[in-house]
């Protein structure tokens, strides 16, 4: 029968990470902040989905707007475990959430927050980012 605590000589495995997600390094979350923020800001929104914002500009900010207000309203310190690494990455891109027109936050928003994958197919994003709007829209009518 297999003990139920393993002895030192077992490895385990770890469950990999999605790619959107890399596994931290060791050391303090604050430290790691200013260069996933760094990453985001490299990246850019293609054509498509910047005019996608222009249209949907009003729907769209206003469900930024919320998922900002919310990880502001909750305490900034990590050991208190209300706020994650990427509340704070999303804050840092939006200026404490004064700017919500950076594209590189918009599009860090879309990726970490709504799950859209914002670097694959244009026309696949565009209909996810346009069922996430019209599922704010119906939520928004229920208040």
């Amino acid at each position: 029968m297999a003990e139920l605590n393993p002895s030192s000589d077992d490895t385990h495995e770890q469950l990999p990470l999605p790619a959107s997600h890399p596994r931290p390094p060791s050391g303090s979350l604050d430290d790691e902040v200013p260069t996933l923020v760094a990453e985001a800001q490299a990246d850019c929104l293609d054509r498509a989905m910047s005019n996608f914002f222009l249209v949907n500009r009003r729907p769209f900010l206003s469900a930024f707007e919320r998922q900002v207000k919310l990880i502001r309203n909750r305490s900034q310190a990590f050991e208190d475990g209300q706020v994650t690494i990427y509340d704070k990455v999303l804050l840092a891109l939006t200026n404490n959430g004064t700017d919500l027109n950076p594209p590189s936050a918009i599009q860090y928003y879309c990726n970490e927050f709504l799950g859209i994958d914002m670097k694959g197919d244009s026309q696949i994003a565009y209909k996810a980012l346009d069922q996430t709007l019209q599922v704010q829209s119906i939520l928004k009518q229920g208040e």
